[in-house]
C-alpha cells in the first residue's frame, strides 16, 4: 500500500475488528471467581502468603488455587507493596484465552488487629481501594467490632437504599480498583 492514510485507516479497521471479536467473547462471568463456585456447591481452594514480592505474585497467578490470603497481619502493612502484588498476578496471557477479566486466583488480605476503630476503617479502604476483593478481619470478639468491620467495608448508601443498613463508612474513591479490575 502506497498511501499512507490508507495504511493507517486500514490497520485501525483490522484492530477494531479484532477488538470486537475479544468483547463478544467476553462472558457474563462474575469477577469474583469464589461466588461462582460458591453458586454451584463447589470448594475453594487457596493459601495464607506472607510473601507479597512481584516473584511470587507470577507465582501465584498461575498456580491453579481458587484464592490467595495475603497476610499483612504478620507482615509489614505496606499498601504500595500491595498494589505492585496485586498488578504481578494480573496473566494477561490467561484474560485473553478467557475472553473476561475473572483472575486466576482471587485476591484477599488479612488486615492487621487494628488498634481502634478509625485504624479498622483506614486500612479496610486503603486494601480495598488498591483491588481486593475481600478482607479478613482478625479479632473479632463480638458483634459491634464485627458490624464494625462491615460497616468499614460499605460505601455510603442513599437514605432510600434498599440495602441501606448496615450504614457503610468507606470513603468514595474506588478508582485503583476500578483500574485493576479493568
Amino acid at each position: 500500500m502506497k498511501n499512507p492514510v490508507k495504511a493507517l485507516f486500514t490497520g485501525i479497521l483490522l484492530l477494531a475488528i479484532g477488538l470486537s471479536g475479544v468483547s463478544s467473547a467476553q462472558t457474563d462471568a462474575r469477577l469474583n471467581r469464589l461466588i461462582e463456585l460458591f453458586e454451584n456447591d463447589q470448594p475453594a481452594f487457596g493459601l495464607l502468603s506472607f510473601d507479597y514480592s512481584l516473584n511470587n505474585a507470577r507465582s501465584m497467578a498461575s498456580s491453579g488455587l481458587d484464592f490467595i490470603l495475603i497476610d499483612m497481619e504478620h507482615a509489614p502493612f505496606d499498601v504500595e507493596r500491595l498494589r505492585q502484588f496485586l498488578l504481578g498476578m494480573t496473566n494477561k496471557r490467561s484474560i485473553l484465552a478467557k475472553g473476561n477479566l475473572q483472575p486466576d486466583v482471587v485476591p484477599f488480605v488479612r488486615i492487621p488487629a487494628a488498634g481502634g476503630s478509625e485504624e479498622l476503617i483506614a486500612q479496610a479502604k486503603q486494601v480495598l481501594d488498591v483491588g481486593v476483593y475481600g478482607i479478613m478481619f482478625p479479632a473479632i470478639h463480638n458483634r459491634e467490632q464485627a458490624e464494625l468491620a462491615v460497616r468499614a467495608t460499605r460505601y455510603p448508601q442513599y437514605n432510600d437504599a434498599p440495602d441501606y443498613e448496615p450504614e457503610g463508612l468507606r470513603g468514595r474513591n474506588p478508582s485503583n480498583a476500578a483500574w485493576y479490575w479493568g
